[in-house]
């Protein structure tokens, strides 16, 4: 949690700043509705709390293999 915004809100501020940097979500909530908003603000993956480090890794190297964002 962050104080007095979430990361979804934070995303999609930066997203409407022209922000491009690709994003995890990392959340303990395995919601549909909460995958959903995460897809349309602009978060490229969204792994579920708890996760194993390789998963974020794999998570990571696909955002770098892909290209996505212009950082």
């Amino acid at each position: 949690m962050l104080p007095g915004l979430d990361g979804l809100e934070l995303l999609a501020e930066r997203r409407a700043a022209g922000d491009r940097t690709p994003v995890v979500l990392l959340t303990a909530h395995d919601d549909d509705r909460l995958r959903e908003r995460g897809a349309t603000v602009g978060a490229q993956a969204f792994l579920i709390k708890p996760f194993a480090y390789f998963e974020l890794l794999a998570c990571v190297d696909r955002l770098i293999d892909s290209g996505t964002g212009d950082g």
